[in-house]
């Protein structure tokens, strides 16, 4: 009502500006809020992106709130046309596919996501590296999760990643220790 969220000029939020919004409630962890800002907003987004986005959104709600089955199922009707969705419904899938302990199917779409971040040594955007960096480190994990290794390998991991720059860090990093915990 007073104009606290206007976006662009035209006062039509684009999709990356809704996105960023919404991924800083989440960040705060203020999920009610997202919420509300999402429900708010979303009739002023282009029409033909409206529902892909809030898909989007409703997908990554339900994740936070542990409805892994229903952040599944509307991740997978994400079909928004940007490498940075791209890159986080893939995010998204491999986190639920860890917390359900699909593992080959984990594997399996961490090399598609790999991919999709571009190669090492070709030029990439920052958040490309950062999405590589990611699916490397949770590909770590898993291996070293399978392989029943030492807690000393899940410490060794958790160092490593604790110094470097990557999407989805702290979730990850929460992740190898509770690992590191069980071994």
């Amino acid at each position: 009502e007073e104009g606290l969220y206007s976006f662009s000029d035209s006062g039509i939020p684009k999709v990356s500006e809704f996105r960023s919004t919404f991924i800083d409630a989440l960040n705060e962890r203020d999920f009610d809020w997202a919420e509300e800002f999402c429900n708010k907003f979303i009739e002023l987004v282009n029409p033909d992106e409206r529902e892909d986005l809030r898909n989007y959104y409703t997908s990554r709600l339900a994740y936070e709130r542990n409805d892994l089955d229903t952040a599944l199922k509307l991740v997978s009707k994400v079909n928004i046309n940007q490498l940075v969705f791209k890159l986080d419904t893939r995010n998204l899938i491999s986190k639920i596919y860890f917390d359900t302990g699909s593992y080959d199917s984990l594997l399996s779409l961490l090399d598609s996501y790999t991919k999709l971040t571009g190669r090492p040594g070709v030029r990439s955007s920052a958040i490309q590296i950062r999405h590589r960096k990611y699916a490397g480190y949770l590909k770590r994990l898993v291996l070293l999760k399978e392989r029943r290794a030492d807690p000393a390998k899940f410490a060794e991991l958790k160092n490593r990643m604790a110094g470097d720059n990557f999407t989805s860090k702290t979730w990850l990093l929460e992740r190898t220790e509770k690992e590191q915990r069980r071994t």
